[in-house]
């Protein structure tokens, strides 16, 4: 590892402050950026000509064709193109807020491979590097998957009503499974081998005396992500992460995905780079952080149910949605 440069972004403020969250797996279709193709064809274009010069293809294509030929449930498609949208969008935001004389976000996030999105759009890997990172990562993710012998899953766990340390309990003692996400009070996420889910739903009926039942709904990914299946993945992450330099300090404080904190140093970027793949993703936390930054406004690219979800009870913070040319009156 290289050596490190210790920065400190602020956590106490006088003045109020705006991060943008950035989506992951499961967020993505075909035409992400159609509109914005019309409507800002002058930061979009550029950046689909540098995406697919990374890559080798013209995987652009699945960013503005609803009828692409591309799989973009497929996950070595589905990463360079969520971070490609979320960079692109983040672009697109920083267009308008200046056009505005609005300030810029202080602060970003991601979720799970959204992180990824942060890092490019904070300079802290340029947009290049970014993808063509996230592609070698997603290769590797889908071939852990491919190699495992028995079928896996992601299972989103509903209306539980108890918290995140509870069902981390019963989960402890199961082979290949484990408390993948943790979105907030009313959603976490198992992952892992789909017989060792079954067991732990199981297990969560039985040993948390529920009065009521509670809902499950399977998530439309291609891999049991976070989760011991892909320590393959972890394993070449490591292999490979020295190859890549960052660009330290990011314009922007970055929220890390594993500590639910701010970023202070590059060996923990290179840590998360190399651990994501089977570390889970404290997202519930690091949307309950920003407030003690002096974030009073979320930018949430796409849909903005992924970040309602994970604040607080009670928290005044705002959540504007920038989906589509007609959400840009910021």
């Amino acid at each position: 590892m290289r050596a490190t440069r210790l920065v400190r972004f602020a956590s106490t403020v006088s003045r109020s402050k705006s991060a943008i969250a950035f989506p992951g797996q499961g967020t993505q279709k075909p035409g992400l950026l159609k509109e914005f193709l019309t409507s800002h064809r002058q930061i979009v274009d550029p950046i689909l000509k540098e995406t697919d010069e990374a890559l080798g293809e013209n995987l652009s294509q699945a960013l503005v064709d609803e009828h692409t030929k591309y799989d973009v449930n497929e996950t070595r498609n589905t990463q360079p193109i969520l971070v490609a949208y979320g960079y692109t969008m983040f672009q697109v935001v920083k267009h308008e807020l200046e056009k505005q004389g609005l300030p810029l976000p202080e602060y970003c996030l991601g979720h799970s491979l959204g992180e990824y999105s942060a890092y490019a759009s904070s300079g802290l890997l340029s947009y290049s590097t970014a993808i063509e990172l996230v592609r070698k990562r997603a290769v590797a993710m889908s071939e852990a998957t491919s190699a495992y012998p028995a079928p896996t899953s992601m299972v989103a766990v509903l209306t539980l009503g108890h918290d995140a340390a509870a069902l981390r309990d019963i989960v402890a003692g199961i082979p290949n499974c484990s408390l993948a996400i943790i979105n907030g009070p009313s959603q976490m996420v198992l992952s892992g081998d789909s017989r060792s889910i079954r067991l732990a739903l199981d297990r969560i009926t039985t040993s948390l005396k529920l009065k009521r039942p509670f809902r499950t709904k399977a998530l439309q990914v291609s891999g049991p992500f976070h989760s011991p299946i892909m320590a393959p993945a972890r394993k070449y992450m490591e292999s490979i992460v020295d190859d890549y330099k960052l660009n330290w300090p990011p314009s922007m404080g970055i929220v890390s995905n594993i500590s639910g904190k701010l970023f202070s140093d590059e060996q923990e970027v290179y840590h998360s780079i190399i651990n994501t793949p089977v570390e889970p993703v404290l997202w519930a936390p690091s949307i309950s952080f920003l407030p003690t930054l002096g974030v009073d406004k979320i930018y949430s690219i796409g849909s903005t149910s992924f970040v309602k979800s994970a604040l607080s009870k009670g928290e005044a913070t705002e959540v504007v949605q920038i989906d589509g040319p007609s959400t840009l009156s910021l």
